[in-house]
Parts: C-alpha cells; structure tokens; sequence
C-alpha cells in the first residue's frame, strides 16, 4: 500500500456503508485524513472502527452524523472538516447513491458549492458517484432514480468544464452491480438484504464480467481519479503493481503509447512496444531503459498493426519472449490474436 494521499484532506460522503465505507478505509491507509458522514450513526461509527483497525491515528478520522440533503448538513459537513483539518483536498459525492431524488441531486451541487473555494485553494479533486442506470440503456421501475444519475452525470461534465479553469477536476464513475448495502439503505433488513444479494448471485450469468462487484472494486477507480499525480510519473509510486504482467501496447512510438509504455514497465511490467516508425519506437525503448528497466523486461516489434501479418508478428513476438499476455492497450481491434 502506498501513501499517494498523503498530506491530503478527503471528504467522502454516503461512508456508513459500501462504496462510501470502502473508499473512506482506502483513503485513509493510503495517508489521507478523512471525513467521514452519514445519517446512521451505529454504522458510521462502524466505519470508524474499520478505519481504526487499520492503525490509522484517531486524529486522522473525523466523523459527522448529518442529513446533507438540507442545507444545515452540508454546512456541518464542510466547516466542520476545515476546522479540524484547515484544508480540503478531495470530494467524493457518494451520498444518496443507491437512490436518489430532486434534493439528493441538487444536495451534490450545493455541497460542490460549498467546498469550492477550499478546493480551488489546493487545485482539488472532485469525484461523483453514478450508476449505470443513468443509460442510455433503460430499465423498469427506475424512472427516478434514471433520471437523478443521467442529471448527476451532465452536472458532472458541465462542473468539470467550469471548474477545471481553477485546476480543480471532476470525474465521475459508474458503477453497475455492486454488493453495496443496497438493501439496508432502502429500510432492509440485514436479512432481507442478504437474500436480495442471493438473487442477485443466482443471476449473475446475466453480468457481461460473470460476477457482482465489490466496494473496494469501486473504491480503487475513485481512488485513481482522486490521485492528482495518477496521469503523470509520480516518483513516491514505486509499488511493482504490475510485476508478472505482460503488456502489449501499441502505437507506442510517441505520445500516449510512449508514455503508457514506460509508466507500464516503471510498475513493473513486461512490456511490447510497437509502431511504423523504427527511429521514434528506438526512442521510446532508450527512454525506457534510461528510466532503469531491464533489457529482458523489454520488446520492440516494428510492424503495421493495421495489417494482419503485422498483428500476427506482434502477438507471436511477444509470447515468443514472455510467454503470456495479460493486458492489451490499443486502438486496433486485435481480439482475435489474443
């Protein structure tokens, strides 16, 4: 586990539970100190003890018990983290995610509001929790709360557009089915909840991926987007994370191939690189090796990836030297020679 947060101030809304619970626990080991909030006192406290179990100081958790669909709330929840922290660094809106009305989507906007003049201070991050459900693909009896994510959705463009001039991002994700609490959050009970978990489990054949998502699944993409430094090269991330892996990635002569290729082999991994162009993918291999990769970690394939015989070549090439691949980064449609 690395400290990418650390120094940092999160507020993570929605924590008493699931998607909330996960990314305020992730936040916190990774060296933040986080705001924690939600209206069930017993199971923020809940996660609280998580956090604390960890062996995070208690001096790095602040939790508030609060309604952010009123504005008092909100208020609470804001001043009351500058007051113990003195700054704010990340905003993840995740409250009301599991269902959400008018004063939910609106509650989002006026808690960015709030918060935006810290977060201008320190050139923040703001990440929205949506759904799937917000479309294009429609489904019955979620007229509602469609609607509140498609809204959560364009807010999020329209705030990344006008917030972004102050070097403030926002992002959204999200997520499809996901153990989340669902169930409790709507007045279940832990019983009733877990035999809708069982529904879901026994119709998982209907999910593309074959399996029902986890908190933390989530908890790592908002964690990505909330890393100021996730796009960039970060010199205190230097957990191998992709040791063992091997990584074709193509149209990596320059721009962002050359730079996904060399952030893929600093992580550790095995990386092909390929391109038309032999003296630009000769430089992006000595950049590579300049940053001190091994030669073995490392495979050039000059080749027309738009071609057959040239997708051939890449993909023999790369099993040829590392017997595998796990990750394909690409323009090309090369499915059917992996």
């Amino acid at each position: 586990m690395t400290n990418r947060f650390s120094g940092k101030v999160a507020i993570v809304t929605g924590s008493s539970n699931g998607i909330g619970r996960a990314t305020a626990i992730l936040f916190a080991k990774e060296g933040a100190k986080v705001t924690i909030t939600g209206r069930n006192a017993q199971r923020l406290e809940e996660t609280k003890q998580e956090i604390l179990k960890t062996r995070i100081p208690e001096d790095h958790v602040l939790a508030i018990v609060t309604d952010l669909a009123t504005e008092e709330g909100q208020d609470e929840l804001i001043n009351e983290t500058i007051k113990k922290f003195g700054k704010l660094d990340i905003l993840v809106n995740n409250a009301g995610a599991a269902f959400m009305d008018d004063k939910r989507t609106s509650g989002v906007d006026q808690n960015i509001s709030k918060a935006k003049k810290y977060l201008v201070e320190t050139k923040g991050e703001i990440v929205n929790v949506s759904s799937i459900g917000a479309g294009p693909q429609a489904q019955p009896k979620f007229i509602h709360y469609a609607l509140s994510k498609a809204s959560l959705d364009q807010y999020t463009r329209s705030a990344a557009i006008d917030l972004i001039q102050y070097g403030v991002r926002v992002n959204a994700v999200s997520p499809g089915v996901v153990a989340t609490g669902f169930g409790e959050a709507m007045g279940m009970t832990r019983e009733m909840d877990q035999k809708y978990f069982n529904f879901l489990e026994s119709h998982k054949d209907c999910i593309p991926c074959g399996s029902i998502g986890k908190p933390i699944d989530i908890a790592n993409i908002i964690a990505f987007l909330a890393d100021h430094f996730s796009s960039s090269q970060n010199p205190f991330q230097t957990m191998p994370r992709f040791s063992g892996n091997t990584v074709i990635i193509t149209g990596s002569s320059n721009g962002i191939g050359r730079s996904a290729a060399l952030l893929f082999a600093q992580d550790g991994a095995n990386v092909t690189i390929t391109g038309r162009n032999t003296e630009r993918l000769e430089e992006t291999r000595q950049l590579i090796l300049k940053s001190g990769v091994s030669e073995s970690h490392l495979n050039s394939v000059v080749a027309d990836v738009t071609t057959s015989d040239g997708q051939d070549l890449l993909v023999k090439s790369t099993l040829d030297k590392f017997g595998k691949i796990h990750i394909l980064v690409s323009p090309i449609n090369l499915r059917n020679h992996c």
